[in-house]
């Protein structure tokens, strides 16, 4: 029974909008939660050895096959600014997209999480998914604190999106405080500005 209540809809998001056509949604809620939202595939970000040790990307790895670890430690090094598909079980998406998000000089640019975040979407895009999961990477690329700025890591992956809008249906970003999610509200709420109709525009939830 628990198994079963676990994945049911009972998540609600704290922001909805519907831009470029797309149907985006932007989660609340502790990190191991992330295995109650659905999608077609989702993102972990991390670097040339398909670490998934902090954020979501824990959870992920701890709820999916345990032949996961194995197959991501027979890929690596993954190359710098790429994407890599993995299939996985036990959890409610068909593949897990590992972006490695560092550069030849192991750093994280706005570039290169761009570069990667995209490939991913191109990836799965070229076998047919268009739904995602994107669990915000200013808590999954870090280990004990949070380094990265939320406000930066909210405008990087919303540009992302929107680049790689044609390959989306749908995408659901898990968000695990508040900070966050105000940066995510700011750049969805600049965004609609650019939005193809005027109808497309942020709608809070209930």
């Amino acid at each position: 029974m628990r198994l079963l209540l676990e994945h049911l809809p009972f998540i609600i998001p704290a922001v909805r909008a519907n831009i470029f056509r797309m149907r985006l949604q932007i989660y609340r809620m502790p990190a191991w939660k992330v295995r109650q939202l659905s999608g077609d595939a989702i993102f972990v970000f991390t670097n040339d050895t398909g670490f998934m040790g902090a954020g979501a990307a824990k959870y992920i790895r701890d709820k999916a096959d345990y032949r996961l670890d194995d197959a991501i430690t027979a890929a690596a090094p993954l190359a710098f600014r790429s994407a890599t598909l993995f299939p996985v079980k036990r959890l409610p998406v068909k593949q897990l997209i590992i972006c490695n998000i560092y550069d030849e000089q192991r750093l994280v640019t706005r570039e290169s999480f761009i570069e990667a975040f995209c490939a991913g979407f191109e990836l799965a895009g070229a076998q047919g998914y268009e739904s995602f999961v994107v669990p915000d990477p200013s808590d999954d690329w870090n280990y004990f604190t949070h380094r990265a700025d939320p406000a930066v890591a909210a405008k990087w992956v919303i540009e992302g999106i929107s680049r790689s809008r044609n390959r989306i249906s749908a995408v659901k970003i898990l968000t695990t405080t508040d900070e966050s999610l105000a940066a995510y509200k700011d750049e969805v709420d600049q965004l609609k500005q650019y939005a193809p109709s005027i109808n497309d525009f942020l709608e809070p939830t209930p």
